[in-house]
């Protein structure tokens, strides 16, 4: 049984058209998923971006709230004369100073503070760590050495400059 011409023609041409469409489909579904990777990929990165700038923007203000403290703080260290006078000597010797640091900034902001790491913010751990230190040991003789050693170091290269 012999098929006729045309149908022969349209057998073919259908076949054609199914592997044609099939082929498309296929190619047409990868092109989907890739187009959809890609702008998943440009959403995130759009997304982490944002996020930097907001996490930049944060930690900057939370520094300069907190840098505000710390000025306050070593104001009142570098304009105690007597205070500084005994920090000028190789080793801690009798003084009782009854200064009261301000700790309401870092307390409130020192979690999110912790999270970024960078020179300023282990400056400002520096900072009130020497805080802690003079009102842990208001009586300069109760520091050890070491300790006594980081409040002079810390006093002394602190710039009041740098945080006008």
């Amino acid at each position: 049984m012999e098929l006729h011409p045309d149908v022969q023609v349209a057998l073919i041409s259908g076949a054609v058209t199914i592997i044609v469409g099939i082929v498309t489909a296929i190619f047409a579904y990868k092109g989907a998923i890739k187009g959809a990777k890609t702008q998943i990929e440009h959403e995130k990165d759009l997304s982490k971006k944002q996020q930097e700038e907001q996490r930049a923007f944060t930690e900057k203000a939370i520094q300069q709230f907190i840098m505000r403290e710390v000025k306050y703080n070593f104001l009142l260290i570098i304009e105690n004369d007597f205070l500084m006078s005994r920090l000028e000597e190789p080793f801690p010797k009798q003084y009782g100073h009854g200064l009261k640091f301000r700790r309401k900034e870092f307390e409130r902001f020192k979690h999110d503070l912790i999270k970024s790491k960078s020179e300023l913010v282990e400056r400002i751990l520096l900072y009130y760590e020497v805080c802690d230190l003079l009102e842990d040991g208001q009586f300069l003789e109760r520091l050890s050495q070491k300790e006594f050693d980081k409040v002079k170091e810390a006093v002394s290269n602190f710039h009041l400059n740098d945080y006008v």
